[in-house]
């Protein structure tokens, strides 16, 4: 099972630099969303392993490569893509252009878009190897063994949190940090699918939780959308204008998200058979 997170690893690098090197474009949608998924899989192999004897040489090992900030820099523009393609359905439901939000958008994702830029521009290949030959060697440290009681351990352990999350705190302020541990838990099935001690079907659980974690994903998507409008309409409450079709789109939106809020939560509540909201 070592041969097969080394070869994760060396996937998930060699995805990295293609994807991130050719987002050199505002219209390469694909590969801002193909390099920040391959850099979660690799956080999320460095997380794991820096809960297992061995792997404390990895601490802060994601933030000396500078791979957070790309990470990061993408992720505003991931969003700001996101929001571009949402309003779009609202604008083809509605049968109307939303001129003044759209415009909105487009210079926040030119902003975010420049910012990506600068990170870009700092790209070291030899970084990303010293980076990669320290997970290597991490992995390797490891007793090949016991790797996959590791894996069975580290999901249950996010599937705990998951619940204790939801026992003492909002829903709505803890389903990012839940769609995080949603996410962690896929990845690591990933990686196990042909070994695991406590999931009889790794295929099956590997499907239901990868469905899961698109609902949640969807909120979220949702959720930032809301946000940038109600952010949109503000402004121009400060600057005392008005901007009459946003206003009522903002009804819509925060009706449509209210529904997939309640859907989210419900899939949450089942598939961790978290006890139902009082």
């Amino acid at each position: 099972m070592e041969n097969n997170f080394i070869a994760y690893i060396h996937l998930q690098i060699k995805l990295f630099r293609k994807n991130f090197i050719h987002s050199v474009s505002r219209k390469n949608f694909d590969e801002i969303h193909d390099y920040r998924v391959a850099l979660k899989r690799l956080r999320n192999i460095i997380n794991f392993i820096k809960q297992i004897e061995g792997g404390k040489n990895l601490k802060k090992c994601f933030k000396i490569n500078h791979l957070n900030r790309a990470f990061k820099s993408g992720g505003v523009f991931r969003e700001m893509q996101i929001n571009r393609i949402i309003l779009k359905r609202y604008e083809q439901r509605n049968g109307i252009r939303y001129y003044g939000f759209r415009n909105y958008i487009r210079i926040e994702e030119k902003e975010a878009f420049r910012s990506l830029k600068n990170v870009r521009n700092r790209f070291s290949a030899r970084k990303i190897k010293k980076f990669e030959t320290k997970v290597i060697e991490a992995v390797k440290s490891l007793p090949p063994s016991r790797l996959s009681e590791y894996v069975d351990s580290f999901i249950l352990k996010r599937i705990a949190q998951i619940r204790e999350l939801v026992k003492d705190h909002n829903v709505e302020s803890t389903l990012h940090r839940i769609r995080r541990e949603t996410k962690s838990i896929k990845y690591l099935l990933e990686m196990n699918k042909t070994q695991s001690k406590s999931y009889g079907d790794i295929e099956f659980e590997l499907n239901i939780v990868t469905e899961l974690e698109d609902l949640i994903g969807n909120w979220h998507d949702q959720q930032v959308f809301k946000f940038e409008l109600e952010k949109y309409i503000s402004i121009l409450d400060k600057r005392k204008l008005s901007d009459e079709a946003a206003n009522k789109l903002i009804l819509e939106v925060a009706e449509d998200y209210n529904k997939i809020f309640d859907q989210t939560v419900k899939a949450v509540y089942d598939h961790y058979l978290i006890p139902a909201r009082s």
